[in-house]
């Protein structure tokens, strides 16, 4: 976004007329002058006097402030100005970053108390807040962690009194909302998590998601009690260190589409609103007799793995090797599939391989251990694929340890979690699968640093499972 916003402040320049800059009276006493002229004509004179202003380190925050603070008065913070900002930052040294970066953010924390009072009736100024949440993103990369905090501390005294939250009530502007609310937590980190919830004016079960999981939940109050409930239990039962999710959206109550460009360093969750009162299907599972929970949990689950694979695929990439090696075998044989063909088709994993482990995590979250003897039983069959499903989703789920949390939902949505042993074994016997079953998907070239979750225990329970040449299971011993 701000290369764009580059691209647009040199073609101002290059299109201006003589310039604007050269009207003012007195240019070294109109700081306020110097921004209007960059702002609105990006005028080349004005851009050059602010920044040998900029380098001149001897001129204080302070001051900075308060010519903000008069440039606001009727100012805005356009994509021209943005582009200004950027350009100093790109061709400031390492060392000037930090401060240079610090007083282009207070530069935007002024921009957004100057329009905040003004921006749900006016179009300019709901412009110029977005704009400026926009350069506050960008500008993060710039600051330092004191230069950080001091940021931080300005963008509290500009967003207190809960003004921001106004923008959650107006469905037109709460995507507006939602971006300003990843902004400030960006610059706030860990550390002052009661502070941006206050400014943020959440309600009370957003907040606990925030303080204790640092991930907002924007569902415009549509989710209850239950909801809550399960969400926490979910988010606890999962380790948090195995994702990066800062934000989950419930589209339907807010009217943000799932894929809307949010500038975040994390992840964002889509969940549909879903009753708590609406269960998963005992179609499921085998003999149509297996457990329930409700689907909002499951479906959470799903989303949630979702995550956790984008994540660890990027950290273990043999994980990505070993569901291409189930698949090419699997293939199309629908038995070979534990979220099975009356629930998901197998064309569906042939086609986007990345739905696998997240369509297996919705029956997962409701029993893990039904699960697992769902996969022995199609084991016993000859089904060898299932086993194979399930020790790579807790393979995922155990970020690369030596324990992964079985999990289980009551039917009132609350999750259980209990950890269970795990152990691997180096794949380096393995080649490439059967070429009649292989997938356009698969990749034949087999890492050569490739383990296998190979044993399972819980409880009294101890499972070791063998191998094939093709990496498949063919054997256990309990």
């Amino acid at each position: 976004m701000m290369r764009r916003f580059a691209l647009v402040f040199v073609a101002l320049m290059a299109a201006a007329a003589p310039s604007a800059f050269a009207q003012i009276s007195d240019p070294s006493a109109k700081i306020a002058d110097y921004l209007s002229a960059v702002a609105f004509s990006g005028d080349r004179s004005a851009a050059n006097a602010l920044a040998d202003r900029l380098y001149d380190e001897t001129v204080t925050v302070d001051q900075w402030r308060r010519d903000f603070q008069k440039y606001f008065t009727t100012g805005a913070f356009t994509e021209a100005l943005g582009a200004f900002w950027e350009t100093v930052l790109i061709e400031a040294d390492d060392r000037e970053h930090p401060r240079l970066g610090l007083i282009s953010a207070l530069c935007a924390s002024e921009a957004a108390k100057a329009a905040l009072p003004r921006a749900a009736q006016l179009p300019a100024a709901y412009d110029s807040l977005a704009t400026a949440f926009r350069w506050l993103h960008y500008a993060l990369q710039a600051l330092d962690t004191h230069a950080q905090s001091m940021a931080f501390d300005e963008l509290s005294r500009t967003l207190g009194g809960g003004s921001l939250r106004t923008f959650a009530q107006d469905p037109r502007r709460y995507a507006l909302f939602v971006q300003a609310a990843l902004t400030l937590t960006e610059y706030a980190g860990s550390r002052a998590r009661d502070t941006v919830g206050q400014l943020l004016g959440l309600p009370p079960a957003p907040m606990l998601v925030w303080q204790r999981f640092g991930i907002l939940v924007f569902d415009n109050g549509a989710f209850g009690d239950r909801h809550y409930a399960s969400l926490v239990s979910l988010l606890a039962a999962i380790p948090q260190q195995l994702h990066a999710i800062r934000a989950i959206i419930v589209p339907s109550a807010t009217g943000i589409a799932p894929g809307t460009g949010f500038s975040t360093s994390g992840q964002i969750v889509y969940l549909p609103y879903i009753s708590m009162d609406v269960y998963t299907s005992p179609r499921e599972f085998i003999e149509n007799q297996g457990p329930i929970a409700p689907q909002f949990t499951a479906i959470a689950a799903q989303e949630i793995v979702r995550a956790v694979q984008a994540v660890q695929f990027w950290v273990r990439p043999a994980l990505i090797a070993r569901r291409d090696i189930i698949l090419a075998n699997a293939g199309a044989v629908e038995a070979r599939y534990l979220r099975h063909f009356r629930i998901v088709h197998p064309a569906t994993y042939m086609n986007n391989p990345d739905e696998l482990l997240p369509a297996l995590a919705y029956i997962y979250v409701i029993d893990s251990r039904t699960v697992f003897q769902m996969a022995i039983g199609y084991f016993l069959l000859n089904q060898h694929e299932t086993v194979d499903q399930f020790l790579l989703l807790a393979d995922l789920l155990s970020g690369g340890g030596p324990t992964a949390p079985l999990l289980s939902t009551s039917l009132l949505g609350e999750v259980v979690s209990a950890p269970a042993a795990i152990g691997r074994v180096h794949g380096n016997w393995i080649r490439a699968p059967y070429p009649a079953n292989a997938g356009l998907m698969y990749n034949p070239a087999i890492p050569v640093d490739l383990w296998f979750c190979n044993r399972i225990s819980y409880g009294p329970s101890t499972y070791v499972f063998s191998f094939d040449e093709h990496g498949i299971t063919h054997g256990y011993l309990r």
